[in-house]
């Protein structure tokens, strides 16, 4: 079952790598790190059309490919744009990438065949740019979640968090709590490790994605421990994931979770709501509103979200479970 564990964490690469879009070409990076894409994939094709074999048009393009899910597109732009730049670090980390996502989301076989080229390509990137953080976590992710045949290897992704905790303490630290939580299974370690995370000072962007990565951790840890029935680690947990990230509306919705886990649907309800206060538009948490609503015998304010999603949402696959729910409540 490994292999389908093999991006289990891949909310905290993806975080870590929206920085690596910078600085290989101003005006396309500042035009995708604004939201203009269609500026941005104008120009690049215009380039494209006069140059099919430039590698760093072939780079763009194959980001933008990736954030429109063309895996198999993005992987050709990059294997031309390494064609053309062989010692280029970032290309190589992409491909990786571009696979990574290809597997994250392909059945066994497809996954099983993308998973030597994802290694093999942020090796290769570090080959040339030892340094390179993003591929570090992508081949840390690697070694502790794919099978021991396909390359998965414990001990070499405990070697490069502690090298990174050696040289880049707060996501070296971070990688650490990761590993001590789902590898160890010692969580006392990664308590101590998520902590220390936080204790350095470092540059805004690097606190931003420490932070982003420790709060997606501890939501992982909550839920791990609810599905054990390990209330009290549970709740320790969501409420550190909620402490540390006030401005987040995932944790609330955990908590959620764990109060309608315990049959306390008014309190469930409440941190629904302190979701939604967040972000309106969090559908898992109007679903869950609804169905504390129903839970508590207000049928009618229950059945009015459950139309909110299938009319607001339709698209959402909360959509067709809320019409699944109206099915059961009578009008």
């Amino acid at each position: 079952m490994k292999i389908a564990l093999l991006l289990v964490l891949v909310f905290c690469l993806l975080i870590t790598v929206n920085a690596q879009i910078e600085g290989a070409a101003d005006s396309i990076d500042t035009l995708i790190r604004n939201g203009d894409i269609n500026t941005a994939r104008q120009i690049l094709k215009s380039r494209y059309s006069e140059n099919d074999d430039d590698p760093l048009t072939n780079y763009w393009l194959g980001v933008l490919a990736l954030r429109d899910t063309l895996y198999d597109e993005a992987i050709d732009y990059f294997d031309v744009a390494i064609d053309g730049d062989e010692k280029n670090a970032e290309y190589y980390f992409w491909l990786g990438r571009a696979y990574a996502m290809k597997a994250q989301n392909s059945g066994a076989i497809t996954a099983a065949f993308a998973a030597p080229k994802i290694k093999s390509n942020w090796l290769k990137t570090l080959e040339l740019d030892p340094e390179h953080v993003p591929a570090k976590w992508g081949l840390f992710q690697y070694y502790i979640n794919a099978p021991g045949v396909m390359g998965g290897d414990d001990e070499e992704a405990k070697k490069l968090a502690e090298d990174l905790s050696t040289n880049d303490p707060p996501r070296g630290y971070n990688m650490l709590a990761y590993y001590y939580a789902f590898v160890e299974e010692d969580f006392l370690k990664a308590d101590s490790a998520l902590i220390k995370s936080m204790e350095f000072n470092t540059d805004e962007e690097t606190a931003r994605i420490v932070l982003n990565s420790n709060t997606n951790l501890l939501n992982q840890l909550g839920y791990r421990f609810l599905n054990q029935e390990d209330l009290n680690n549970s709740y320790k947990y969501f409420k550190w994931a909620i402490r540390i990230r006030p401005d987040y509306e995932n944790p609330y919705d955990s908590m959620g979770d764990y109060f309608a886990a315990i049959a306390q649907f008014d309190s469930a309800l409440i941190y629904y709501e302190k979701a939604l206060t967040i972000r309106p538009d969090f559908t898992v948490s109007i679903f869950n509103k609804a169905l504390m609503l129903e839970k508590l015998g207000k049928k009618d304010q229950a059945k009015a979200l459950y139309k909110v999603l299938i009319e607001k949402y339709p698209d959402s696959s909360y959509a067709d479970r809320a019409a699944d729910r109206l099915k059961d409540l009578p009008d």
